[in-house]
């Protein structure tokens, strides 16, 4: 999971004010719920993050850091430069942390001071430690154990470290304290670059660290001193001790228009910017520089040289001149032309130089070019590189171990030898004749070992794709004993025989890597990532913090080519024209608004009143509450004692690390956190134990995530067999979207929807009673059976599988007497009292004109917050469910206004990228306004009136008894008694005097996008092997071979946290075929969404299909997702064999997110990997899609899948079948007019429960009253029967395909469609009916019909499978539930099938015979005689 914990929430607030009502709000309880500030929260390496949002009132802020395991006086304040703002947010980064997990605090200044109790803390921010291997960190080292720079090895700054941060505004004018005197003097230096030339003069070796923030220009400088690099980093003499650091700060910190030299340096590094446009080098590592570290930088593009080769500048990262001790890891080369030259052929071969970890991203060559110098090379991920890999000229040795090859045109060379000459210049041939890429420098010897090289063409001659590997036998003419590249070694110690030499020159390997008394590498083989998972770890963390804030873009469209190593003329646009976004750094002053996003709505009130001989006097009191309060006057509060926290795991040596527990005194509340897949960190509560009477618990809870079976609130207790554990608990149920209970640790019961928000409970517990009355975000439910003795303490864990985290409060603990009072006071409750004096012939007119429209500015599904709606959306949308933490934003990311966000609001969002006019469910209708006028004209003597109107959530549940009807519209409705609520205070009621009015109305129900299949796999639903129905899958055996039995099975099975259909295939015979099945859908444009997980990165691999019927009326493939042979996803037709590649190229054990969209009107499709720009393909004559299926190959290949959906599209039927049920809602209104005089009214909001009206047609009829006085919301249950009207019984008739169904054959709503045509002339039953199958009646799987005979006698039906094989399922008919006989049912194409009987005796006429098909099924014919 990805260790960055997005917290996207709402900045979109909203009020109305209205004349009547106006709202006061309190800051600091606002500002106390920090989490509504925090956008986005995370730790990287060495360093954590925190962005928020603008505070009201604030005029600055302050930052502070801490372990997360601290106490809150350990908190560490951050300088006030690590503060910036954006435009749309504010920035804070950490800097210098060890490894561990922390918490970061943000403090607003509020009237020029902090205001610590407007704080806001970030969650748990896992810091991991920097990769410190290779050859800077080798025991050889001057500078060994002293860390790099100005950084100790734990990435703590050195003591005595000096900071200076560098901005554009003041490069120029920074100070730096530096020794220049021999006596030890100091002076003030003023200015970046004449700080580092201060350095020169060797006096100063103590630790100085530049921290570079934004952009920083050329101009920008105060002077330059290297005329051909720009800034120059150097030293007195040859490797003279600096310890200098040059960072960046956080995403965007980047060096333009210039590059850096570094010369005569010891101990220096270089980390975490970005290098554009700059003069000559990127970084030049020039002379005799010792100890040197060059990580996590972005290099893109220098300026255009005078040379032929240096159109994207010269070099990027050159090493040379006897530099010693250099390590160059975690770099993105973006497209680099020269990406490193690594000596210049004066330099030995006892230099001790290691590129690790280094992203070549469609870089061409030099990776590196190396001289003389034995250099090791490992991790590195070649991404598309058009020239060449690694080169060695002039005798060099280098030790290639462990790096991934992808597209690398030729992965390893030696000068003038192998795959350097193989191809003739002109022709093309294999002759060894060309002039080669090393002009005419002699070669080198290269030692490779474990790397993975695909797609790269060096090897024509021997027809594979890997480099030449040395073969001592093959000595004959250009054979592989001198025409070779590598050194293909079977152990990483093994030593290169000195026999192997170079063609050109003659050096051989001088085996540095196992010489230890010379040389150390400076990493252990322990420390090698294994070669499968460099490109998902170097995409990860190469570059800045988060890969930077310049991304890679479809648009680029060299950059993204393989094969290319001309000019991106975009990308070089956009870096011409890139501009920081930072808007200013510093937290004191860095207050005000950012830029949000507000919606509009705008409500007009005018008043007009004319009175006559008025004496008023009004008093009004507005207040604003936003709560769940419970009323506990009855409560005595029960002693809470010291939580007790530790975390618990299956494995007895299991230390708990990445589980912690943290108390927040500020908000009272704990937060677990859990990045462990082994350990769960959990938490008790302990109060004093209770035996008798009810007891009350309440506080909040806030998941995370959502999962399933996760309790995350238990209560604790002693149970009647003495043992202690729990006796009730809620969260996550049997399916993570489900917020259930559960009694006793027992089953769960879904109350609820669940999403990762807060939530407020209150649990009342009866202990004499055996039940709990649970009450969560006003929702009430009640449970009995509790096996609880007493109850001590409330309990919280986290997963010890999944990743997941749980803040919840410190809970109320109470014993409540006779009675307790639960209300939900809603979010505005509004008292005003108004005494009014002597008031004669008062006229009031009130015309309220509301207008809500949609804000133009607001942007439906924006979730990057761009302003823009495009693919760089659902791309982040997908991130955010990979990480887990969603927070729901709805009409943001949750587009489908289901409360959940998944991949469904994936395929909604790309629909509507793909589609602007498609309606979103969250898009509002724009409503035009409205106005209403009242007048009221009143005469009334009135001394005094006070009138008290609360707004309160009460449920109070009322039956209607419904009236039934068997016309279309009632014609009479009831005369309903108004619902009389009893008032809070004393009320005098006059009897109402009630006149009923009825009108009927016709309901047309409105129909919201909604995803039609659902697969999660939480509920462990059944994978049947050769099974007809449901989840099934097949193995096969490869032809001509003998299966060696090894596992090939489809199961759910437990991933990443959550649960998946895992396809787990380790035979090197068997292949596993899983099919999934779906709405069946034919119409409109329909969206296929789902995660993968391929556990190898193979080509030539269909691993998903959807099928259907085809153009040919065949079934099989429709489109399929294919492993192209360059290993990038794609999309083909029809199983054929032009695939369309979308560009993301296939990674083992990395999980996909695929969106496929299906447009059956206009035959075409689009295929979307991760959010890439959807590509498209045409042709795609699909007659239906029906199902899923899944594949993989026999050669042990496996597959998880998780997460489908399909939304969308429709299915249209070729015939009119059985006639179906057509339901309309009928409604009749009655309202009640209700004249009554009271001295106090209170008005209450009731749920009114109408049950369901029994109709004898097709129709369904509801009842809804209103009366003037109670507010009443009345829940229809709707009950559709099928039934008919004229109903007749079978007696001597026949139905046959193609014919108008008779009245008493009757198919459920389960007809899926025709039957598609016969493509070779044989019919089932061709005796009984000759007619093809394209009149038949389809039935899908578990479809069924049903026959109702008139008389005893014989029903034949004649019925097949809708597949060309016998044997795939049955029919059973049943009468009164009883099975009366089952028939297996025969192929298709089964022309002598004969028909299935069942016999009806007497005492069964005139009963429903019911059938049931238990494989999608034919029904050609049905007989009753």
């Amino acid at each position: 999971m990805n260790n960055v914990l997005k917290r996207f929430l709402s900045v979109v607030l909203s009020a109305a004010m209205v004349f009547s009502s106006v709202a006061f709000v309190n800051i600091s309880d606002v500002m106390a719920d920090g989490s509504s500030y925090i956008s986005e929260e995370g730790g990287w390496l060495e360093s954590a993050y925190v962005e928020w949002t603008s505070v009201p009132n604030a005029t600055g802020f302050a930052a502070y850091v801490k372990k997360a395991n601290d106490a809150d006086s350990s908190y560490v304040k951050l300088d006030n430069e690590l503060i910036r703002k954006y435009p749309t947010y504010f920035r804070a980064d950490a800097v210098g942390l060890a490894a561990g997990q922390y918490v970061m605090k943000v403090v607003p200044y509020i009237n020029g001071a902090l205001d610590e109790s407007a704080a806001f803390v970030s969650g748990t921010l896992d810091v991991k430690a920097n990769d410190r291997s290779g050859s800077a960190f080798s025991s050889k080292s001057p500078y060994y154990g002293k860390g790099v720079g100005a950084y100790n090895n734990d990435g703590t700054l050195k003591s005595d470290a000096q900071v200076v941060y560098v901005t554009k505004d003041t490069a120029k004018t920074v100070k730096a304290d530096i020794i220049t005197g021999k006596n030890g003097s100091s002076e003030t230096i003023t200015g970046f670059q004449s700080i580092i030339d201060a350095k020169q003069k060797g006096l100063d070796t103590r630790p100085l660290d530049f921290r570079i923030i934004g952009t920083i220009e050329k101009n920008d400088l105060d002077h330059i001193s290297s005329s051909a690099e720009g800034l120059q980093v150097k030293g007195k003499n040859a490797g003279a001790e600096l310890n200098i650091t040059i960072e960046g700060i956080g995403e965007d910190a980047v060096i333009r228009g210039f590059g850096i030299l570094c010369r005569n340096v010891g101990n220096v590094e270089l980390r975490n910017f970005a290098v554009m446009l700059c003069m000559d080098d990127s970084i030049s590592v020039d002379t005799d520089n010792n100890t040197l570290w060059i990580h996590n930088l972005d290099l893109l593009y220098g300026s255009t040289g005078g040379d032929a080769d240096q159109a994207k500048g010269d070099g990027t990262v050159d090493v040379k001149g006897k530099s010693n001790f250099v390590t160059v890891s975690y770099n993105h080369f973006w497209d680099s032309g020269k990406s490193s030259l690594c000596g210049m052929g004066s330099e030995v071969t006892s230099s001790h130089i290691t590129y690790h970890h280094n992203w070549f991203d469609h870089s061409d060559s030099r990776h590196p070019r190396i001289r003389v110098q034995s250099v090791h090379i490992y991790n590195n991920y070649f991404d598309g590189n058009a020239k060449y890999g690694v080169g060695v000229t002039l005798g060099s040795s280098a030790f290639v171990e462990s790096n991934y090859f992808r597209n690398c045109k030729h992965p390893m060379m030696s000068s003038k030898q192998g795959s350097d000459i193989m191809e003739n210049d002109k022709t093309g041939v294999p002759d060894f004749s060309a002039k080669g890429t090393f002009s005419s420098e002699n070669g080198g010897v290269i030692k490779a070992y474990n790397n993975h090289i695909e797609g790269s063409d060096a090897d024509k001659f021997n027809g594979g794709v890997e480099p030449v590997y040395y073969d001592a036998t093959a000595t004959g003419t250009n054979g592989k004993a001198t025409q070779y590249d590598a050194y293909l070694a079977t152990t990483r110690d093994e030593k290169v025989p000195s026999t192997v030499k170079a063609l050109a020159g003659g050096s051989s390997y001088n085996n540095f890597d196992t010489d230890t008394s010379n040389f150390d590498l400076g990493v252990d083989e322990a420390n090698i990532t294994p070669v499968e998972d460099v490109p998902s770890v170097v995409t990860k963390y190469a570059g800045r913090v988060n890969g930077g804030d310049f991304k890679n873009d479809s648009k680029y469209t060299v950059l993204n080519d393989d094969k290319s190593y001309a000019v991106d003329t975009v990308l070089k646009a956009a870096l011409s024209s890139y501009t920081s976004s930072l808007v200013s750094v510093g937290g004191l002053n860095a207050g005000g608004e950012v830029d949000t996003t507000v919606s509009t709505e705008t409500t007009t009130e005018v008043t007009t009143e004319k009175t006559s001989e008025v004496t008023t006097e009004k008093v009004s009191e507005t207040t604003t509450e936003k709560a769940t309060e419970t009323t506990t006057s009855n409560s005595t509060p029960v002693e809470i004692g010291e939580a007790q926290t530790g975390f618990v795991s299956d494995n007895t040596s299991d230390t708990g690390a990445g589980v912690s527990v943290t108390f927040n005194s500020a908000t009272n509340k704990w937060t677990l956190s859990d990045s462990s897949t082994t350990a769960a960190t959990e938490i008790k509560i302990p109060f004093a134990t209770q035996s008798k009477g009810k007891v009350i618990i309440s506080g909040s809870v806030e998941p995370s995530t959502t999962a399933s079976k996760w309790a995350f609130v238990q209560i604790l207790g002693t149970k009647a067999d003495g043992t202690q554990g729990e006796v009730f608990g809620f969260g996550g149920g049997a399916n993570k979207t489900d917020l259930s209970a559960r009694v006793n640790a027992g089953a769960y019961t879904k109350f609820g929807t669940f999403t990762a928000k807060n939530y407020d409970y209150t649990a009342i517990i009866d202990l004499d009673n055996k039940t709990v009355e649970l009450t969560v975000d006003g929702v009430k439910s009640t449970y009995t059976g509790l096996d609880a003795e007493s109850i001590e303490g409330v309990y919280s864990t986290t997963s010890k599988k999944g990743e997941r985290n749980v803040s919840l409060s410190v809970p109320y603990i109470g014993v409540i007497g006779d009675a307790v009072e639960t209300t939900t006071v809603a979010e505005s409750s509004t008292e005003t009292t108004t005494v009014e004096k002597t008031t004669v012939n008062e006229t009031s007119s009130e015309t309220t004109t509301e207008n809500v429209t949609p804000d133009p500015d607001f942007v439906y599904g924006d979730v990057d917050g761009s302003g823009e709606r495009n693919i760089k959306d659902v791309n982040l949308l997908i991130e955010q469910i990979r990480n887990g933490a969603v927070n729901v934003i709805k009409g943001i990311n949750d587009v489908n206004n289901d409360g959940v966000v998944d991949t469904a609001d994936v395929a909604t969002l790309l629909q509507k990228v793909l589609n602007s006019n498609f309606k979103m469910p969250c898009e509002p209708n724009v409503t035009e306004p409205t106005t209403v006028t009242t007048t009221v004209a009143t005469t009334e003597a009135t001394t005094e009136t006070t009138t008290v109107a609360t707004t309160e959530a009460t449920t109070e549940t009322t039956t209607v008894a419904p009236t039934e009807t068997t016309t279309e519209a009632p014609t009479e409705a009831p005369v309903v008694e108004p619902t009389t609520v009893a008032p809070t205070t004393e009320a005098t009621t006059v009897e109402p005097t009630t006149v009923a009015t009825t009108e009927a109305t016709t309901t047309e129900a409105t129909t919201e996008a909604s995803y039609d299949d659902s697969y999660d796999f939480e509920n462990s639903p059944a994978v049947t092997k050769d099974g007809t129905s449901g989840i099934t899958y097949t193995v096969s055996t490869k032809e001509g071979q003998t299966s060696d039995n090894a596992t090939a099975e489809a199961v759910i099975t437990d991933f990443g946290g959550s649960k998946a259909l895992f396809l787990n295939d380790t035979s090197a015979t068997d292949s596993v075929k899983a099919v999934v099945p779906v709405a069946i859908k034919n119409k409109g444009v329909t969206t296929y969404a789902l995660n993968i997980t391929p556990t190898v990165a193979k080509g030539n691999w269909t691993i998903f299909m959807l099928d259907g019927v085809k153009a040919d009326d065949t079934e099989g493939e429709v489109l399929g997702l294919r492993i192209d042979k360059s290993k990038n996803y794609g999309l083909r037709v029809n199983a054929g064999s032009a695939v369309t590649s979308s560009g993301v190229a296939v990674t083992a054990n990395t999980t996909i997110n695929v969106v496929i969209t299906v447009d059956f009107d206009n035959d075409t499709a689009t295929l979307s990997v991760n959010g890439s720009t959807p590509v498209t393909v045409t042709g795609v004559d699909a007659k239906s899609i029906k199902s899923m299926s899944f594949q993989t190959a026999t050669d042990a290949r496996s597959l998880y899948i998780d997460d489908i959906t399909t939304a969308g599209g429709s299915y249209e039927a070729d015939i009119v079948g059985p006639t179906e049920a057509t339901t309309e809602d009928t409604t009749a209104t009655t309202t009640t007019e209700t004249t009554t005089v009271t001295t106090t009214v209170e008005t209450t909001t009731e749920a009114t429960t109408v049950e369901p009206t029994t109709v004898t047609t097709t129709e369904t009829t509801t009842v809804t009253t209103t009366v003037e006085t109670t507010t009443e919301a009345t829940t229809a249950e709707t009950t559709t029967e099928a039934t008919t009207e004229g109903t007749t019984s079978a007696s001597a008739s026949s139905w046959t395909a193609g014919d108008t169904v008779p009245s008493w054959l009757s198919v459920s709503g389960t007809v899926s469609g025709t039957a598609e045509k016969n493509s070779n002339g044989n019919v089932a039953f061709s005796t009984a009916n000759g007619s093809a199958f394209a009149n038949t009646i389809k039935l899908a799987e578990n479809g069924t019909f049903t026959i109702t005979p008139e008389k005893a006698g014989i029903v034949k039906v004649y019925v097949a499978a809708d597949n060309n094989n016998a044997n795939k399922g049955t029919l059973t008919a049943t009468i009164d539930d009883k099975t009366v006989g089952t028939y297996n049912l025969p192929g298709r194409k089964d022309s002598s099938a004969n028909a299935f009987e069942v016999t009806v005796d007497a005492a069964n006429a005139g009963k429903a015979i019911t059938f049931t098909t238990s494989y999608k099924a034919l029904l050609f014919k049905v007989e009753c005689n």
